[in-house]
């Protein structure tokens, strides 16, 4: 068992995962490790590996995205939310480089389509794709296909999501 494979064993509390993903982000190896304990996802039982992804990705985007091909290879459908979660919750938050945007808008669309994602990954999707769009206006079309689609069964804070993505398209055509 690995040093991070360890430290997940048990559920740790936040003040250990914060302890975690402090040593994480100033080492790759870790990093690394913590990776791909989450791309093996069906070894552990709690959500604290792609919690600590989750937050490292956003503190270190680049090496979190050398590494979107094998996250995103990894899931399936007995994958558990909180990795896609973790995943498309980083997209979000990072500015995506040029090299790693047509992955990016290739697995947010599919996963906002996914009728069987839950609503945060939906809404952490849309959100990624809406800040695509100002680099690939083409998207436009598509995506407002795809949100309009979500808008009659949208929970509140999904539906509020939707509207913002419809705005950010109107604006853009303008």
């Amino acid at each position: 068992m690995n040093q991070i494979e360890s430290l997940f064993k048990y559920r740790p509390g936040k003040k250990e995962l914060e302890t975690i993903l402090s040593k994480v982000i100033q080492e790759k190896d870790l990093f690394d490790k913590l990776t791909d304990l989450v791309i093996q996802h069906k070894k552990f039982k709690n959500i604290g590996p792609s919690w600590a992804l989750g937050f490292a990705g956003v503190k270190r985007p680049i090496w979190f995205l050398e590494r979107l091909d094998e996250l995103i290879d990894s899931t399936d459908s007995n994958t558990p939310d909180c990795v896609f979660r973790a995943i498309s919750r980083v997209l979000r938050d990072i500015e995506i480089p040029e090299k790693y945007i047509g992955t990016a808008t290739y697995i947010c669309f599919q996963w906002v389509s996914d009728p069987e994602q839950s609503i945060a990954v939906k809404a952490f999707c849309l959100h990624t794709l809406s800040h695509i769009l100002l680099k690939e206006p083409e998207i436009a079309n598509e995506l407002r296909v795809i949100t309009e689609s979500l808008m009659p069964n949208a929970s509140s804070g999904l539906l509020n999501t939707c509207q913002k993505v419809l705005r950010r398209i109107e604006k853009l055509e303008r």
